[in-house]
């Protein structure tokens, strides 16, 4: 990147880069040697064919990158840029809303015309506290009547959304639906957990009832084994004293013989 559009010499001195691929045949499909940009305040890259953008972390002191209509599938390498408050994907091949809640100072988040189409992913604009403008025009969740509603209630503090303004109308709107909706859906989820409270505490009695049954078994067992040992004493006792008759008789017997 470095070596074909600027000389490395230079390079930390550094503090916007633009190359705008529309304009040329020689597109950028990596970025490479950033580390070396260790000024750089704008990266502006737009229309040209990088897939990663991963490599933007070693530039801490970003303000602003734009990398809009390239190939981008997943946001890499800003989680860390605090410094960060413009970004531009707008065009690319997004599926998710990046979760960035250490960029503090971000105010502007383009999106529009990537492939998003979960509701819930517009939930993580509300992560960014400054975020002011914000764009999902072109995404296939954008067809969804209430995602500008939802988007605004989301991010409480934005006032443009894909190019329009956020009316206090719009946002008293958004605020009354989606908490009504929320506490609606948190009823639902109490009343859920009712239920499985209802059916554990059935499995409890349940499970009390075989415990107390097991109880008694044991017990039946318990006298039958007393019940069999008293038996078998029993014949032991009386073996003893079939023997002892037996070994009488045997001496009687031979005290007979001898007289004789």
């Amino acid at each position: 990147l470095l070596r074909r559009y600027s000389e490395p010499s230079s390079a930390k001195d550094v503090t916007c880069l633009r190359i705008d691929g529309a304009t040329r045949t020689d597109r950028i499909r990596t970025l490479d040697n950033l580390d070396l940009l260790a000024k750089l305040r704008r990266l502006l890259l737009p229309s040209h064919s990088i897939e990663r953008m991963a490599a933007i972390s070693r530039l801490s002191l970003l303000q602003e990158v734009d990398l809009s209509h390239n190939r981008i599938a997943k946001v890499e390498g800003a989680a860390g840029l605090t410094s960060l408050q413009i970004m531009d994907l707008t065009g690319n091949s997004l599926t998710a809303v990046p979760r960035l809640p250490r960029l503090r100072v971000m105010h502007t988040l383009k999106l529009g015309h990537n492939a998003i189409e979960a509701l819930g992913e517009v939930s993580n604009l509300g992560v960014l506290p400054a975020l002011s403008v914000a764009t999902l025009e072109g995404n296939p969740v954008a067809a969804q009547g209430h995602v500008r509603a939802y988007a605004i209630y989301c991010s409480p503090v934005l006032d443009c959304l894909d190019g329009e303004s956020v009316s206090m109308a719009e946002r008293r709107d958004a605020v009354e639906r989606f908490a009504r909706e929320q506490v609606s859906a948190l009823e639902a989820q109490l009343a859920g957990k009712d239920k499985e409270l209802a059916a554990a505490s059935k499995q409890l009695d349940d499970n009390e009832v075989v415990i107390a049954r097991l109880r008694e078994s044991v017990v039946s067992l318990e006298e039958k084994v007393r019940s069999q040992e008293e038996e078998l004493a029993d014949g032991r006792r009386h073996a003893d004293a079939q023997r002892a008759m037996l070994q009488q008789q045997s001496r009687e017997s031979e005290e007979r013989g001898e007289l004789v």
